[in-house]
């Protein structure tokens, strides 16, 4: 009961082997994960020039736009902020709501669900 049990050499490779098939699994897996995230905005350190929107999805000027704003769960750290009408965001406007966030967040407040601004 208390001496170990000698496994057979061919149990042995095929454990090893197994084992050997998930990590290349696990590998694989997180090598796609990364290189999907490699060229998202979020990931990149250096500003990037803006994509040209076109004239349909651009919202008018002096207009409210509301956001809808969650806690990303998982292995980041941060939030998911989403245009709540489904327009196109301007840099400036997702710039502002950042900074709202973070002035939120340094004064120790509950950041809301939901913030309107004005362009």
């Amino acid at each position: 009961l208390l001496s170990p049990v000698t496994i057979s050499p061919a149990l042995k490779r095929a454990r090893s082997f197994n084992k050997d098939l998930m990590r290349a699994r696990s590998f694989r897996a997180l090598r796609e994960k990364s290189s999907s995230r490699n060229g998202s905005v979020v990931n990149s350190r250096c500003a990037s020039p803006e994509p040209e929107t076109h004239e349909i999805n651009k919202i008018p000027i002096s207009q409210e736009v509301s956001f809808c704003i969650k806690r990303a769960l998982g292995s980041r750290k941060g939030w998911k902020i989403m245009a709540e009408d489904g327009h196109q965001m301007e840099g400036d406007a997702l710039r502002k709501v950042v900074t709202m966030i973070k002035d939120i967040e340094f004064q120790g407040f509950a950041v809301p669900e939901r913030i309107t601004i004005k362009i």
